[in-house]
């Protein structure tokens, strides 16, 4: 067996040639632990800023990405189907991945995931699992630390303990969904999960309406709101800062509330002096005094408009005639009952876009239901018969319904 190294310090890599060392040693391990951070919560453009890794040996290696910029080296270890990629919530991480690097990533393992297919509706974050498994507490200190900058012995021992203890995890997990037959379909989901394409963000200019009490105002306070959000967001993007580091949504909501007319009244809105209501005040208390805009909200039904900040881009929204929206509502009535039934989370059991590709092939039988992420073999064995026959019964009982109404006439 490989020694342990798993109480050795990180080993930060922020040089070309130490990172393929890396990829080397790792290349033959069986099983790659994996994490990452960004600087998601202080910048505007989202950038992975470090990418964890442990193999065999426990030992905790730390991926400067900033520093380093060209890593692709490492995409030949996340591509590798040999090598099992082990994540805690691996979504995210993978979106990261592909979109800043570009890296393909097969064979995926998620603790999160295998934990919930166990304990269904209990979804723990790695600390408490390390916690649960080994005693060992480890501080959440930086949780929600800035990694885009400068790095410090205590951040890179917290970042060195999410891959350090999850391979252990995972045999921990592995046993239990082997011994209530789950693991391969547990792996149906990890690969759905892993393949799931980066759908691509534009922001969303109408999700302003998300703004706590935005709906009780009347219309000119509506579009006076809007204004300054979408004035809020060019400065956010411009500067690359989140939008909260620029001015709250609470405050914007005041500024409209209150309607200052003056600077010193616009200034005293927060507690604390604030750049951007200092720099843009005339502008601010321009929008505040319009009386006219350009009305975006007529062509729509603004209850209905999503109320995400970003939304995907040019997302091709393929509509469904009313009998598949009636076939898609049956099949998750049925899963939340089959859930319900089997003790599992339905978001587990087969994800909604699948659903709605069986909707749309619309099979007879089992062998026609989709071969797809998600729903592999196990699933279909398990699934595939009951979902047919919905399908099948549904068709039949619309039809004995008009040939019912048909007679009566």
């Amino acid at each position: 067996m490989p020694e342990n190294k798993k109480n050795n310090p990180p080993v930060l890599i922020t040089e070309f040639q130490a990172l393929k060392r890396v990829v080397e040693e790792l290349s033959t391990a069986r099983y790659l632990a994996v994490d990452l951070e960004s600087d998601r919560m202080y910048r505007y453009r989202i950038r992975t800023c470090l990418i964890q890794l442990a193999g065999a040996t426990k030992q905790a290696y730390i991926v400067d990405t900033i520093e380093l910029r060209n890593i692709s080296l490492l995409g030949t270890l996340f591509k590798n189907p040999a090598i099992e990629k082990i994540f805690h919530d691996c979504l995210q991480d993978i979106q990261d991945l592909k979109r800043d690097f570009g890296f393909e990533v097969n064979n995926v393992f998620d603790t999160s995931v295998a934990y919930r297919f166990l304990h269904p509706g209990v979804s723990p974050g790695l600390d408490r699992l390390i916690l649960k498994y080994f005693n060992v507490k480890i501080s959440k200190k930086y949780q929600k630390a800035n990694w885009g900058n400068p790095l410090t012995t205590e951040m890179l021992e917290y970042a060195a303990n999410d891959v350090r203890y999850l391979e252990e995890i995972r045999h921990f997990l592995a046993v239990g969904l082997e011994k209530k037959g789950l693991l391969e379909e547990a792996r149906e989901i990890f690969e759905y999960l892993a393949s799931k394409p980066v759908v691509k963000q534009e922001f969303n200019p109408l999700s302003y309406l998300r703004i706590k009490g935005a709906m009780d105002l009347d219309l000119i306070n509506r579009y006076r709101l809007r204004e300054l959000y979408l004035l809020r967001e060019n400065v956010a993007r411009r500067i690359d800062r989140p939008t909260y580091y620029v001015l709250s949504n609470r405050t914007l909501f005041e500024i409209v509330d209150s309607s200052p007319s003056t600077k010193e009244d616009l200034l005293k809105i927060t507690r604390k002096p604030n750049k951007f209501l200092e720099r843009n005040a005339k502008q601010i208390l321009s929008i505040l005094k319009q009386e006219k805009f350009e009305n975006e909200e007529d062509h729509i039904d603004i209850y209905k408009i999503s109320k995400n900040r970003f939304i995907p881009r040019n997302k091709k929204n393929v509509r469904m005639n009313p009998t598949q929206e009636h076939k898609l509502k049956a099949l998750r009535d049925y899963v939340k009952r089959k859930g319900r039934e089997i003790h599992l989370d339905r978001g587990l059991l087969i994800p909604d876009d699948v659903l709605k590709l069986i909707v749309k092939k619309n099979p007879k039988r089992v062998e026609d239901l989709p071969d797809v992420p998600g729903f592999r073999k196990v699933k279909r064995a398990r699934y595939g018969e009951e979902i047919c026959t919905i399908l099948r019964e549904w068709k039949e009982e619309k039809t004995v319904k008009k040939k019912k109404k048909s007679k009566k006439k």
